[in-house]
């Protein structure tokens, strides 16, 4: 298949955030090197991780002027040396930098097949939230029967995805979310939800858990809600994964390890993960795609945008007035 010269995209312009995101009609249309494949884009993911990219608070992140996105589903199109899988017109998901656009080169090693039956849209979040949501719970946060988990932002992709594993696993889940999203944080099997606007989380999640604490927390909200999540771990055994910083950074001293905050900390990317424990990445693929064989984890509809709506994406996303996944369609 034959693919044009040029393509539309969307262009990060400087580093004051989303508002300086613009469509282009004349990006170049990339070229596979050794080992990549081209995908013709059909639905790109929104995450949070492209917010902090276009404020530059992403550490090692591009600079501007840069295509925006990372996460991406399409057709392969054309294909690098000595790539013999996926062939020219699989569908796949996968990340690679430019994926808000009309076409993205993708490592080929590094893609998944869309599971059959589900559209591209659907099977955004395969490769990003889902596997940031298993990670966390499972080698990180070692989730088990019996125990309790705090999920914060839980009407997101990555917290929706969390709680319906959580349940699998035979934890009690307090979800926390604003008041408008309550209904879809239960929908997805929630045990309790705290109103994350409401204040004091810590002493509800006490309340709950009979003055106990949590056994998991899995913080991606940060600023805050960092303080928070540290607060309603179990004493000594408690186990606090930061996934995010989506309100901004917050900080914790050895002092306040020793002398208050008697719990483990656990720093986790997805993307170091991949690059520092391959082999944990295996696994947690392995049991991702067993989940999605149970039927523990089904496809989902995004909510769907223009390509040229990015920026409008992203600020909704920003501000915390969407729910579930977002997908940008060229």
């Amino acid at each position: 298949m034959s693919s044009p010269a040029t393509m539309r995209a969307l262009q990060q312009t400087s580093l004051d955030g989303p508002r300086d995101m613009r469509l282009i009609t004349d990006a170049p249309v990339p070229v596979p090197g050794h080992g990549d494949v081209l995908v013709r884009v059909t639905a790109a993911g929104v995450n949070f991780a492209d917010i902090s990219r276009a404020r530059g608070t992403f550490l090692g992140g591009p600079r501007p002027p840069y295509l925006a996105g990372f996460e991406a589903a399409g057709e392969v199109v054309a294909v690098g040396e000595e790539v013999t899988s996926p062939e020219s017109g699989t569908r796949v998901i996968g990340v690679g930098s430019g994926a808000f656009a009309e076409y993205v080169v993708l490592p080929a090693a590094a893609t998944v097949p869309v599971p059959p039956g589900w559209t591209e849209q659907q099977a955004l979040g395969l490769v990003v939230n889902w596997p940031t949501a298993l990670a966390a719970l499972k080698p990180l946060g070692g989730v088990t029967a019996g125990q309790t988990v705090l999920i914060h932002a839980a009407a997101g992709a990555t917290g929706q995805a969390a709680v319906r594993m959580a349940k699998h696993y035979g934890a009690t889940v307090i979800a926390a979310a604003s008041p408008g999203k309550h209904a879809t944080v239960l929908a997805s099997g929630a045990d309790h939800v705290l109103d994350s606007l409401g204040g004091d989380i810590p002493a509800r999640v006490l309340r709950l858990t009979g003055g106990a604490g949590v056994d998991v927390v899995l913080e991606s909200a940060g600023g805050a809600t960092f303080a928070a999540s540290l607060a309603a771990a179990k004493r000594v055994t408690g186990r606090v994964v930061v996934c995010g910083v989506a309100g901004g950074e917050a900080s914790i001293t050895n002092w306040e390890l020793v002398y208050k905050h008697h719990v483990h900390v656990i720093g986790f990317n997805l993307g170091v993960l991949i690059q520092a424990a391959p082999r944990i990445f295996g696994e947690v693929m392995g049991e991702l795609s067993a989940l999605i064989g149970a039927g523990v984890l089904t496809p989902r509809e995004p909510t769907t945008y223009d390509l040229s709506e990015g920026p409008k994406a992203l600020a909704e996303l920003e501000t915390r007035a969407t729910i579930g996944k977002l997908a940008l369609l060229p």
